[in-house]
């Protein structure tokens, strides 16, 4: 397995932490949020990994534009920039993301986050219009089952790699 994403040319990759994120999680805020991703990816940024928790919402873009004008693009939609980092490796990135609740302690395994794109990449939950997760997940064989198979285990490999260190 290849873990170069294949990203559109003439695009870039940043992995963007924005606060404004209310607490607690629930069904207003998911709805909130939605609608912001909505009108981010009408402003051509592609959305290939998501996932909140901890107050913060975890992006990782594609885009044609560069972090400033990102920036910009973020802050009118009231999502609060804390961090924007080019993302050399989107699929490194989409697993880091996809790994936050666990980190944090909110769940034991990334599928039984509140809200994440995981369960959409894994096929267990239908695919927001606004996630393109292609991009990442062709990476990981020819056909879409392989592919989630393969990012499952890519994933969840290194959640048990980290627990086995502790």
């Amino acid at each position: 397995m290849t873990e170069m994403a294949k990203l559109r040319a003439g695009t870039v990759c940043f992995d963007a932490t924005c606060s404004s994120v209310r607490a607690p999680w629930d069904s207003r805020t998911a709805s909130e949020m939605a609608r912001k991703l909505e009108q981010l990816a009408q402003q051509r940024c592609t959305i290939l990994a998501f996932a909140a928790g901890a107050g913060q919402i975890h992006l990782l873009l594609q885009v044609r534009c560069g972090k400033s004008q990102l920036e910009q693009r973020l802050r009118a939609l009231r999502l609060l920039p804390i961090a924007i980092r080019p993302a050399p490796c989107a699929v490194r990135a989409s697993r880091r993301i996809h790994l936050l609740s666990t980190r944090s302690g909110e769940v034991l395994w990334p599928h039984a986050a509140a809200w994440s794109s995981y369960r959409a990449y894994l096929g267990l939950q239908s695919r927001p219009a606004y996630l393109e997760p292609g991009a990442v997940l062709t990476t990981f064989g020819a056909t879409r089952r392989r592919q989630r198979e393969r990012y499952q285990a890519f994933v969840e490999q290194a959640l048990l790699d980290r627990t086995s260190n502790d």
